[in-house]
């Protein structure tokens, strides 16, 4: 279920996953799925996330443009969604809470 909602999806956000064993290869399917015009991000810990096997799956995949967003700064990821999404003040407080 997750590949084929990774497959249709607009944005994926990966929050607190590092695809390290046993996970890598469920991960990458993951990974995978998803089609080349979505908004790929990945929230960790800056100085230890950035360079984990999962940011070299998103480098290495069609999607191939994902964003590191530090969990301590996730506002700025209304940012991000914003450039891509069209959405009211209101409706963007509701999602990014």
């Amino acid at each position: 279920m997750s590949k084929a909602l990774a497959a249709v999806a607009d944005t994926v956000i990966f929050c607190g996953l590092s695809a390290s064993p046993p996970d890598t290869d469920e991960v990458a399917g993951l990974v995978n799925a998803i089609h080349a015009g979505a908004l790929t991000a990945q929230v960790g810990i800056a100085g230890r996330d950035e360079n984990n096997p999962l940011a070299g799956l998103l480098a290495a995949s069609t999607a191939g443009r994902a964003t590191f967003l530090d969990a301590r700064e996730l506002l700025r990821l209304r940012g991000h969604l914003a450039s891509r999404f069209a959405l009211t003040r209101d409706a963007w407080d509701k999602l990014c809470v």
